[in-house]
């Protein structure tokens, strides 16, 4: 909890995702105490060199090009559950539908995988209130908070215009007086990512096939070549566990706002954060997602309002 009020003075926003930041943060403080001035980060390559190249089902269905789809459909089909293709069916269909029936179905398929939605979090009478329905039109955003699937070069420059970097360059220099630079975002590199085909990005069922191919001389073939995922802030359990007699008095906290009584359930968010310890694995893993960026939300509320006030 201590965090979340630094977190509200360097960045004068609330955290989307706290687990990573508190790592930046924390990356960032070593590097200045190591004499450090300029922090070389990567934070949006996912959106060009690395991007991980999902929606090439889509854009080659998109274009017609049919013997393209279907070779690439049958590598990703290969090998896999009866669920699993389904998904990739799902998936590469979702981009192409109407708004209305992509909201429909992402909401249901979120509600019979058991997981916590951004949705869920928010008041549901603010989903009558046409202001709050006007504003998620603005964001992009569906009340559900579900978003819109869209066609592959259109939705990485949405995510990289829509997010302004400076917020968390100020954050460190703030915090630690280290500037930084991420040269996956050179506009030169923007340019060029958006320009080639989808398929250079993901083919023959290898995703990030660009940047993969683009380091095969540079880095070991056993971390070209991998295809493990890892833990975003493998520890953030512990702490929840640890700090959760804070947790829930910052919502008791929040149930005293009127502000964040009227825009959050908090009901759902205390419910949640209760059965922290005895949730399984999948629904821990929607609470680091989900739970943490809420309650990092409600505070924000908290103490803005309280600065105001004063």
């Amino acid at each position: 909890m201590d965090m979340l009020e630094l977190m509200f003075r360097l960045y004068n926003r609330p955290a989307k995702n706290v687990v990573n930041l508190l790592w930046d943060m924390q990356i960032s403080k070593l590097a200045a105490a190591q004499g450090a001035t300029t922090l070389l980060i990567g934070d949006l390559g996912n959106f060009t060199i690395s991007h991980h190249g999902n929606h090439v089902l889509n854009s080659l269905l998109r274009e017609r090009r049919i013997s393209d789809l279907s070779q690439q459909l049958t590598y990703k089909l290969r090998g896999i559950s009866n669920r699993a293709r389904l998904n990739v069916i799902y998936q590469m269909l979702l981009p192409s539908l109407p708004d209305k029936l992509q909201s429909l179905l992402e909401s249901t398929v979120q509600k019979l995988k058991g997981n916590v939605t951004l949705g869920q979090g928010i008041n549901p009478d603010l989903f009558a209130d046409p202001e709050f329905l006007e504003y998620c039109h603005q964001l992009g955003r569906r009340p559900n908070m579900t978003t819109r699937q869209e066609e592959s070069r259109q939705w990485r420059k949405k995510a990289l215009t829509r997010r302004d970097a400076a917020e968390y360059d100020k954050g460190r220099l703030a915090l630690a007086g280290i500037d930084s630079r991420d040269p996956t975002v050179d506009i030169r590199l923007v340019a060029y990512c958006q320009a080639i085909p989808v398929e250079q990005f993901n083919k023959n069922g290898v995703n990030r096939w660009l940047l993969r191919r683009a380091l095969k001389h540079y880095w070991p073939s056993e971390v070209i070549d991998s295809r493990a995922k890892g833990l975003q802030g493998a520890d953030w359990l512990y702490k929840m566990n640890k700090e959760q007699a804070e947790l829930i008095r910052e919502v008791e906290q929040l149930k005293k706002q009127p502000l964040a009584h009227r825009l959050l359930d908090l009901s759902l968010i205390q419910k949640q954060l209760s059965e922290i310890a005895s949730a399984d694995a999948t629904d821990k893993s929607q609470i680091n997602l989900k739970l943490l960026r809420l309650i990092a939300a409600g505070h924000f509320i908290r103490m803005s309002t309280s600065q105001i006030s004063s």
